[in-house]
């Protein structure tokens, strides 16, 4: 959504003003699979309450950490560019969070002496007697601005978030005293292989492996690769959803291989090669 650009002076109780904030509150709430939110306010409603804007900053305060980091300490934007490669994606912090609202570590300004009067700026949630002033409206844009994206992580283990019912495994094994051939035989058979649904709890990840049975033995080579085919739910509440899959890779334990047999060392063949 488009906040109203704050300039002075501006109708602060303004309807379709106020009600930015509520629906910005709504709109986050639906992403994190919240509540329906505040309604929005009507004509002749009293907004000068403390209370009425200490909810908005509050709401921000306790559901902060269910959002994504989205600025850094200067104040840069961090996107899906920003953490390719990274070991994970951060929410935010309450602390980290409060700084970047208005650069202090106190959250939201506020005031019990005008600023025009000489009031010094103090921080924290609104509290009676507190002046309303422009402050107030940049700060919860800003805080709500900050509020922008969410993740959800699926895990490597049963009973995680990901249904167990999309997790595929498709595979191809070949032996052949000659490496060459187990290899070539291998990718021959992998083209026709069957993906077969998975009940477990194996995390996605693909290898390619060559062993080598001793002493004496055959080769084989085996390709194998687990995937999730996601489910996404879209709420249809008029809040646009942007969706960006990041996939953390970890280092395959080939444990399957087992006893003393020693993993063959392929020439550094390219084994695996993805439809």
């Amino acid at each position: 959504m488009a906040w109203t650009t704050l300039t002075t002076p501006y109708d602060w109780q303004d309807v379709d003003f106020v009600n930015e904030f509520r629906g910005a509150e709504r709109e986050r709430e639906k992403a994190i699979g919240g509540p329906a939110g505040p309604a929005d306010v009507s004509a002749g409603e009293d907004i000068q309450d403390k209370d009425f804007w200490e909810d908005r900053q509050t709401w921000c305060l306790d559901h902060c950490t269910e959002f994504v980091k989205t600025k850094n300490a200067s104040g840069g934007d961090l996107t899906p560019v920003s953490w390719d490669g990274d070991e994970d994606i951060d929410n935010w912090t309450l602390a980290t969070f409060k700084t970047r609202i208005a650069g202090n570590a106190g959250g939201f300004r506020r005031y019990t002496t005008h600023p025009d009067d000489g009031g010094t700026a103090l921080y924290g949630v609104m509290q009676v007697g507190d002046y309303i002033g422009d402050w107030i409206f940049e700060d919860l844009q800003a805080a709500y601005n900050l509020l922008v994206r969410t993740k959800e992580e699926d895990t490597e283990t049963a009973g995680g978030r990901y249904h167990t019912s999309s997790n595929y495994k498709r595979s191809s094994v070949a032996t052949h005293g000659v490496w060459a051939t187990a290899k070539t035989n291998a990718e021959t058979n992998w083209d026709s292989a069957s993906e077969a649904s998975q009940t477990d709890g194996v995390p996605a990840e693909c290898h390619s492996i060559g062993q080598k049975a001793s002493p004496g033995g055959a080769f084989t080579a085996w390709l194998e690769r687990h995937r999730f085919k996601h489910t996404i739910t879209v709420y249809d509440v008029g809040v646009k959803f942007n969706v960006h899959f990041f996939v953390f890779t970890r280092t395959f334990l080939g444990t399957e291989l087992g006893g003393n047999n020693p993993v063959y060392n392929a020439n550094s063949d390219d084994v695996l090669e993805d439809e």
